[in-house]
Formats: structure tokens, C-alpha cells, sequence
């Protein structure tokens, strides 16, 4: 990559275990702890920087292998965990057509969607500071990375979110000219 431009890698975590639900310990299932394997070939020929991650498990279990192919630590960010939720729910679809209807709602203890937002991207922000002119990976979550696109590509709806939702793992690439978006591109390793 050009020494003037920053490359983003949000990697959405592998198939996790959901019949796991705390959130914070739950880990990948046997397909997402095989999937790991596609992450590895994709970066196979891209030089990366530094490796970051959401502390929830899941998202730790999917980086982590790329980061010690390059023998290379994880950091860890609190910031960069998934959305904080009233807990379990059957009803996913309509959670997410609530919450991407009203950015700002929430509903008893749960995070808004422009909470996570605003938090993702003091993460980036801060991380395009530190590593200019680098490619780092960022171990992350669907809704995380989501909201994230969403703030560059305001047209990003909870149609387009329920489209990635079983797309495990998913990768999007946040490419910057300092603190400038250049591009968004967007992968799916089973296309």
C-alpha cells in the first residue's frame, strides 16, 4: 500500500457459538474455528502493520492467528466490543429494523446504534493517527462495522445490515489519505 494512504481492516468475527449467550466469553463454532483459514489466505500477499481487536472472545479467536502468522501481539480496545444489548433475543429482525429506524433509540439498558458509532470512530480516529500510512486489522462485529460504513455511506439501512448478518466471517476495508476517506471496499470471503 502507498506510504501516504491508510488501510482499515475491519474483520467481522467468525461463526460464533450462539447457543453461548454471554457475550463477552463466547466463542466460534468448529466451522468458524475452520473459516480462520480464509482470513489467512486473503492477507497471505498484504503487509499489515499492527492488529487490534474487540476483547469479546470471539472476535479475538478470529485475528488472533493471522496476528501470530506475522508473529505480531493483539492489541485490545474496549471501544471496539460489540453493541451493548438488553440481552438474548429470538427476534433479531425486528430489534434491527427498531434500532436502524431510529439511530438514536434505545430501549432499557441497550446501546444506541449513533452510540456505537460514536465510539467506533473515536477508535478510528485514533488509530489513523497512531498508524499513518499503515495497514492494520481490527477484529470486530457485524453491527460495529456496520454503523461504521453507515457514517460514510449514510444510505446504509437495516435492509443492507440484515444482508451481512450471517456472513461470518466479512471484511471491510477503510482505506484513508489521513483522516479522508478514499474508498470503502467491502468482501465476502464465500462469494
Amino acid at each position: 500500500m502507498a506510504g501516504n494512504t491508510t488501510s482499515l481492516y475491519y474483520l467481522r468475527h467468525c461463526q460464533s457459538d450462539t447457543g453461548n449467550h454471554d457475550e463477552l466469553n463466547r466463542g466460534l463454532t468448529a466451522k468458524g474455528m475452520a473459516d480462520r483459514v480464509l482470513i489467512r489466505a486473503y492477507f497471505q500477499d498484504i503487509d499489515l502493520d499492527a492488529f487490534w481487536s474487540s476483547p469479546y472472545l470471539r472476535a479475538r479467536l478470529t485475528v488472533e492467528p493471522l496476528a501470530a502468522s506475522r508473529d505480531m501481539a493483539v492489541h485490545l480496545h474496549p471501544d471496539l466490543r460489540e453493541r451493548e444489548n438488553n440481552g438474548w433475543t429470538p427476534d433479531v429482525e425486528g430489534m434491527v429494523r427498531r434500532l436502524w429506524a431510529n439511530f438514536e433509540g434505545r430501549e432499557g439498558r441497550e446501546e444506541s446504534l449513533l452510540g456505537v458509532q460514536t465510539r467506533g470512530l473515536g477508535v478510528m480516529r485514533r488509530l489513523l493517527q497512531v498508524y499513518p500510512g499503515k495497514s492494520v486489522v481490527i477484529g470486530s462485529h457485524g453491527t460495529a462495522m456496520s454503523v461504521l460504513i453507515r457514517y460514510f455511506e449514510p444510505e446504509f439501512n437495516a435492509d443492507d445490515f440484515l444482508a451481512i448478518k450471517e456472513k461470518m466471517p466479512w471484511l471491510v476495508r477503510f482505506r484513508f489519505a489521513g483522516q479522508d476517506l478514499i474508498d470503502i471496499k467491502k468482501h465476502d470471503f464465500f462469494a
